[in-house]
């Protein structure tokens, strides 16, 4: 009787709940986007992994403290499609709680090549996970 109580009382308080890796199939690959109003994707300072300097650094590059603990807050799923020129092309679509990934290789291959872009010296195509 514990157990039941407990899982009731039970809430996602991590947002990562209910989130798979799994791809949809191809043939619904354009059906699987929903549209979101416009939005930054990333709120406050952006940070990533320099794995040459095997450190966190600021969006300038600068060296984030070692001591500090890091959280995530938040996931956001996303697709974005890019420009040929390499810039955002409308709002990212954003993939919610118990949906699969839209097939983003099977949506790319149904775009023209003239919609591709150049991506670390790749032709890439235009949508993006």
């Amino acid at each position: 009787m514990t157990n039941d109580l407990t899982k009731k009382n039970q809430r996602n308080l991590d947002g990562f709940d209910g989130y798979t890796d799994e791809v949809e199939s191809a043939d619904n690959a354009d059906e699987a986007l929903p549209q979101h109003a416009h939005q930054r994707v990333i709120q406050g300072t952006q940070i990533s992994f320099d794995y040459k300097k095997s450190m966190w650094v600021d969006e300038n590059g600068q060296p984030l403290p070692p001591e500090r603990p890091y959280i995530v807050a938040r996931i956001r799923r996303l697709v974005q499609k890019w420009t040929p020129d390499n810039k955002l092309d409308g709002p990212p679509q954003e993939i919610g709680p118990n949906q699969k990934w839209p097939d983003v290789e099977a949506m790319n291959e149904k775009r023209p090549k003239s919609e591709w872009r150049m991506y670390f010296d790749q032709l890439v195509g235009p949508y993006q996970r």
